[in-house]
């Protein structure tokens, strides 16, 4: 559906859409392929395209965190979680926070790609 004003095409809001994207399918781990997965997974320096921000979506609402690098993202995605009563741990928020920028990630400066990532990981919405 698309607005009056601007005729740009609105997402349908599911609250069903609430927290992290992804858990993990079985027992949580913390490395992947001999990298902490308590980190990004590619070099420092290198940005994901369009840089570091993150989709989080509480109560259907996509809200975007936008910062200039990815320890600043996951404070703020952190904050956002324990102010709405979302529970999580280190290790699910940094497969959610990857799985986002391994996928933006340009493919030579990945260091697990994103189908590895998904392999460990359970969609919840």
């Amino acid at each position: 559906m698309s607005c009056n004003v601007c005729k740009k095409i609105k997402e349908p809001i599911d609250p069903n859409n609430h927290g992290l994207q992804y858990s993990f399918s079985g027992d949580e781990v913390i490395t992947i392929q001999g990298f902490s997965l308590l980190s990004p997974l590619f070099p420092p320096a290198r940005a994901p395209r369009r840089g570091w921000f993150f989709d989080l979506y509480i109560k259907g609402q996509r809200i975007t965190i936008s910062k200039p690098n990815p320890r600043a993202v996951a404070l703020e995605v952190m904050r956002l979680l324990k102010l709405n009563e979302i529970l999580y741990t280190q290790p699910q928020l940094w497969l959610n926070l990857n799985i986002q920028w391994v996928a933006r990630a340009i493919e030579k400066y990945q260091s697990v790609k994103i189908d590895d990532l998904l392999a460990i990981a359970t969609k919840n919405f």
